[in-house]
């Protein structure tokens, strides 16, 4: 499909793939640590275990999805209290953070407008709602490179997911390499990365 033919409500459905993948990685690493490996202690503070990280994805995730009932980003209403029976416990942890994930889709499937302003308290610069989604997955993105430098410095090796999804792995071909500056020598690189290429296609037909 051509990116310029895409229509908001198309767009919307591959964030929210995009998303599910991404969501996918965390979930991934999670289930693969060990309930003893969730309280190791990290050299930083405030998140420092793998246990209060995934529940920070959690709570941060909350407030996105309030954000686009809501229309604006209060993080004032986030609940930062540590949950020490939820950090403890990878089971828990999946429980939570799969019924963010359960509260994410409902919301967006919901949504009339996908270029709808999200309140930011950032005036002129205030993100449409598909804007804010793809700020909710370079955080959790940021995450996923904090929790893998954490599990080579506790000698973890992480696990390796398959690749994209099959509904979000699209072929660049020559329109799309063009509107992105992409080289076709390099485009494997971002075919692998469905959140990558969402972010692309994203900053594309946002310019």
């Amino acid at each position: 499909m051509n990116p310029s033919k895409i229509t908001a409500r198309e767009f919307l459905k591959r964030a929210i793939t995009a998303w599910q993948e991404t969501r996918g990685h965390t979930l991934s690493l999670l289930m693969y640590l060990s309930d003893a490996q969730l309280i190791i202690p990290f050299p930083r503070p405030l998140f420092n275990s793998f246990g209060k990280q995934f529940q920070e994805l959690g709570v941060i995730q909350e407030a996105y999805i309030d954000a686009v009932q809501e229309g604006k980003m209060d993080f004032s209403k986030m609940s930062v209290a540590l949950d020490e029976e939820l950090v403890i416990s990878k089971d828990k942890l999946y429980k939570f953070l799969t019924h963010q994930d359960s509260q994410l889709i409902r919301t967006l499937n919901n949504v009339q407008d996908p270029y709808q302003l999200i309140d930011w308290h950032l005036g002129s610069e205030n993100p449409t709602l598909l804007e804010h989604i793809y700020w909710l997955i370079q955080h959790e993105t940021l995450h996923h490179g904090q929790l893998v430098v954490y599990c080579y410095l506790l000698n973890i090796i992480p696990p390796k997911k398959g690749g994209p999804s099959p509904s979000f792995n699209l072929a660049i071909n020559l329109d799309l390499s063009d509107r992105l500056g992409l080289s076709l020598v390099s485009d494997k690189a971002y075919t692998t990365c469905p959140h990558i290429l969402f972010i692309l296609l994203l900053n594309s037909l946002l310019s």
